[in-house]
């Protein structure tokens, strides 16, 4: 039997609150909107906020604050996954988790961050 359909706007309850939680990744969020032209896809955007941490950690300028952002914003998101609707919990799995860096690239470190769930999810993701 096939899942039931998430109901219209099931992502952005998810989305407004960690760009509220997270003004500086209001940018993004804007960048994405406008090239998806004014549609918000939840999937890709995950992927946007993936890039977003990754290069708050390779940029060195206020590095300590940098890392403190990433981790909280992981934070946020890892406490979302307990407790979202299945959508959103797809959603941080497949497209944040997933997208998280490997080993050997830039910002591998940052996966260091994730909270113990998401961790748990990445490990089962990459066996």
């Amino acid at each position: 039997m096939r899942p039931p359909s998430p109901p219209p706007g099931w992502s952005a309850e998810f989305v407004d609150g960690l760009i509220a939680e997270f003004p500086g990744l209001r940018s993004a969020y804007e960048e994405h909107i406008k090239a998806n032209f004014g549609e918000l896809l939840a999937h890709l955007l995950m992927g946007d906020v993936v890039r977003f941490l990754e290069a708050k950690h390779t940029e060195r300028d206020d590095e300590p604050a940098n890392m403190r952002l990433i981790k909280s914003i992981m934070d946020y998101i890892g406490r979302c996954f307990e407790t979202a609707s299945p959508w959103v919990k797809e959603l941080i799995a497949v497209s944040f988790v997933e997208n998280m860096p490997y080993p050997d690239e830039v910002a591998a470190d940052i996966v260091g961050l994730l909270p113990e769930n998401l961790k748990a999810e990445l490990a089962v993701q990459r066996g």
